[in-house]
């Protein structure tokens, strides 16, 4: 926090009635929140990605390559498969089709979540005041 007081960047910038720093925040946290779910993987870390996606994609809408960015993170961790790595929460002996079906899994939950979000903060009038 004492970094961020004195960084110049948000210094300058935060004061300006940008979406900037809050997509910043929540961009930020998604890849955080399904950082830690690769390392120890629960629920509740799978559903704060999902809402901090979420949060992201309503916050500003370049955050929509957000979703592409998880999809590279979770197949590089289905690539590496040593132990010092992050990797799916699953064992390692599993098979590969088994562990490409989990990450598959893994990003549709976070997908869905994130699009369920949108609606909520529309005040649930549908997806049209997001597309517009």
């Amino acid at each position: 926090m004492g970094l961020a007081c004195f960084e110049p960047n948000l210094i300058a910038h935060s004061s300006l009635a940008t979406a900037d720093m809050g997509v910043t925040l929540f961009i930020f946290l998604s890849v955080y929140f399904l950082w830690e779910y690769l390392n120890s993987p629960t629920w509740w870390l799978l559903a704060a990605t999902g809402i901090a996606t979420g949060m992201a994609l309503i916050s500003k809408f370049l955050a929509i390559l957000l979703i592409p960015v998880i999809s590279l993170i979770l197949a590089i961790s289905l690539l590496l498969t040593r132990e010092e790595s992050a990797s799916l929460p699953l064992r390692h002996s599993a098979k590969p089709s088994a562990k490409i079906f989990q990450a598959a899994t893994t990003f549709f939950l976070i997908v869905l979540l994130a699009l369920c979000m949108i609606p909520i903060a529309y005040f649930f009038q549908s997806w049209q005041p997001w597309f517009l």
